[in-house]
């Protein structure tokens, strides 16, 4: 049993892999596009509602209806930053899994800076 190689044959067989590897990259990047956007989007109204939120508990405290312990919301807010870090530490390591990855996290990347 031998293997027959030749230049033509080795092109195509190049040829077909590339195009399927740029078809998934292609496709993860718009996928990854869409979903930064729309993550822009989401973000930008969960900001929004949490300085109403947070205006209005300031509010609240200034008339004296409420008392708020800023030892307790700054501690909290740190480990809010904490865990943040905890997942982009996290998520660097699927990075480096697959090249179709790469192009999601691009197309994530444009998708956010656009939205």
């Amino acid at each position: 049993m031998s293997i027959d190689l030749n230049i033509q044959n080795l092109s195509s067989v190049i040829q077909s892999g590339a195009l399927n590897l740029l078809a998934g990259m292609t496709f993860s990047g718009v996928i990854g596009a869409v979903v930064g956007y729309a993550l822009k989007k989401v973000l930008k109204l969960f900001m929004v509602f949490m300085g109403l939120y947070l205006a209005s508990l300031l509010g609240l405290a200034y008339f004296q209806i409420v008392t708020i312990n800023f030892d307790k919301l700054l501690l909290a807010l740190e480990n809010c930053f904490k865990f943040a870090q905890g997942v982009s530490a996290s998520f660097g390591s699927f990075l480096v899994a697959l090249p179709i990855s790469t192009a999601f996290i691009g197309g994530l990347s444009l998708g956010f800076m656009k939205g």
